[in-house]
């Protein structure tokens, strides 16, 4: 704890850091602002906090808003900007989009909506200069949307700045949603969405193509195999989590899994056999396995926005034979194997913007990349260090 005296400083005090540290600061800086002005409910001091930070970089590290500036934060005026929709709203028909857009020298606000997690493009449904308050800020027609995951965003401006929230929401005209709730056997979740089912594999046995598999937080021990087109979805990164010997096997295209926290023990975190277009985003891999993730046969599949932390034998990503035309990026790479990623006998993978670190304590050195006998494929714009 005390880093062999290297943490102790003048003799009389402790240098530490973390959420432990954090946490009494940005608490501070909230009684400051209520100080101020305690006519201010807890979204609104948090959305001043939120909005008056300092952005860092640390690579390798998750960093939240930024950090925190309390002289800027007390000159903010009091505003909030906040979407009331429960994450991953199962919604079909003419949804309404609840929340506030308010402010001290409110301009305007404006609510769009994008395909997926991490949309490419937004469709502006509301631009108004009227502020509201717990009120319908926008009505969304999902009749002419493709079923699947869209986000909402609200963007409010005022005069000493911008503020923004945003919600996931599961449009489903046509397809089911099936739930999942590990620590609850006999009774309806929440007492609104039905008969959840105990076990993950449960409700993929049920679930069509084109279905969507929700996940609430909780421990699941178990393997999933998923053999049909479908969206399996976590409620929580960090509380959602799988592991087994093999976590996750996909055999079928076009099948989604993002938000779990994964730890596998022996063969596989995620496996992807012989499939195609699939989407294995926003997870958190760890555990000590051969491979975090292996692809094998597999073409025109997306790995994005993960973080693997395993202690994996052999590599964190394992692109294996005739696995051609993947797209691997934007993800944190911690291995103690000797390499981060790995490309056996595939060509055309595009392969960027990756944080790769290994640490192997091997005879021979750590790569970050490794390719055998693998052609055509492109790697720009990774970060690698030993």
């Amino acid at each position: 704890m005390y880093g062999g005296g290297g943490h102790i400083v003048g003799g009389k005090y402790y240098r530490s850091s973390g959420t432990s540290m954090a946490c009494p600061h940005v608490a501070g800086l909230a009684a400051l602002i209520l100080a101020k002005n305690n006519s201010l409910n807890n979204e609104m001091v948090k959305t001043i906090i939120c909005h008056s930070v300092d952005a860092v970089s640390s690579p390798g590290h998750y960093i939240g808003s930024g950090r925190i500036n309390a002289s800027a934060a007390l000159h903010r005026d009091p505003a909030l900007a906040q979407l009331n929709i429960s994450h991953w709203s199962d919604v079909k028909g003419s949804y309404d989009i609840n929340g506030t857009a308010w402010g001290g020298h409110f301009q305007y606000y404006v609510v769009e909506y994008g395909n997926g997690t991490v949309p490419d493009t937004w469709t502006e449904l509301v631009n108004s200069t009227v502020p509201k308050q717990h009120e319908v800020l926008a009505t969304l027609d999902t009749t002419s949307l493709t079923d699947g995951v869209y986000t909402i965003r609200l963007r409010m401006t005022s005069t000493d700045g911008d503020y923004e929230d945003s919600g996931l929401i599961v449009v489903n005209n046509e397809n089911n949603l099936y739930y999942v709730n590990g620590s609850n056997i006999d009774g309806p979740w929440n007492g609104t969405l039905g008969h959840p089912y105990r076990y993950i594999q449960e409700a993929v046995d049920a679930s069509g193509d084109g279905d969507t598999v929700f996940v609430c937080h909780g421990i699941y021990d178990e393997d999933v195999v998923i053999d049909r087109s479908l969206s399996l979805l976590g409620e929580n990164l960090s509380s959602t989590t799988i592991e087994n010997e093999v976590c996750v096997e996909i055999y079928a295209d076009n099948v989604t899994v993002s938000n779990f926290s994964i730890n596998c023990f022996l063969y596989y975190g995620i496996y992807i056999g012989s499939s195609n277009h699939d989407i294995v985003s926003y997870n958190n891999l760890t555990g000590f396995s051969y491979y975090s993730i292996m692809l094998s046969g597999s073409s025109n599949n997306t790995l994005s926005n993960n973080t693997f932390k395993g202690n994996s034998q052999l590599s964190q990503v394992y692109v294996n034979v005739e696995s051609n035309n993947n797209t691997i990026s934007h993800n944190n790479i911690t291995s103690a194997g000797p390499y981060g990623i790995a490309v056996y006998e595939s060509r055309q993978n595009n392969i960027f913007d990756n944080f790769i670190s290994t640490r192997y304590d091997g005879y021979t050195s750590p790569i970050g990349i490794y390719l055998r006998e693998s052609s055509n494929n492109s790697f720009y714009e990774n970060e690698m260090r030993t």
